[in-house]
């Protein structure tokens, strides 16, 4: 998209856009040519540095977004899923697991670079695969003598 299009979709002013532009360049993901033409500085599929400071915002914002849409998963549809599992392995062996997910993500990111918008039948899925040492499941409240 350039700014034209952007302001359109957003309907803005010239103004608003280039102030919009500047906070996206002091994010470090965009550079400003000249007047309202950029040049992005990431790829469409991102992988922040530790140092990024959009990283914990935009990980934040995708993951609370991804948790409301897969909170009510209906099984006759095949555009979302929610899987969990306590698993107890070794180090070495969540290192392996983790592997096979990025081996995984990164087919499906290399397929999905070859289309776009209008290649047919296609459609934008988000993915957040996660994983740490420790349990996150709920745990029930321990039953209690009635005195």
């Amino acid at each position: 998209m350039n700014s034209k299009q952007l302001m359109d979709f957003y309907g803005l002013n010239e103004s608003s856009m280039y102030l919009y532009l500047r906070e996206l360049e002091k994010l470090d993901l965009l550079s400003i040519i000249s007047n309202l033409t950029f040049k992005l500085v990431v790829p469409r599929h991102i992988a922040f540095p530790d140092s990024s400071r959009f990283q914990i915002y935009y990980k934040n914002h995708v993951i609370d977004g991804l948790k409301k849409r897969v909170e009510y998963v209906n099984p006759l549809k095949k555009n979302a899923y929610f899987i969990t599992s306590k698993l107890r392995l070794t180090e070495e062996e969540f290192h392996q697991y983790n592997l096979k997910l990025e081996e995984l993500m990164m087919d499906a990111l290399k397929l999905s670079q070859t289309r776009n918008a209008s290649t047919g039948n296609t459609f934008e899925y988000t993915i957040v695969d996660m994983g740490a040492k420790g349990t996150y499941h709920p745990e029930l409240k321990k039953p209690e003598n009635i005195t």
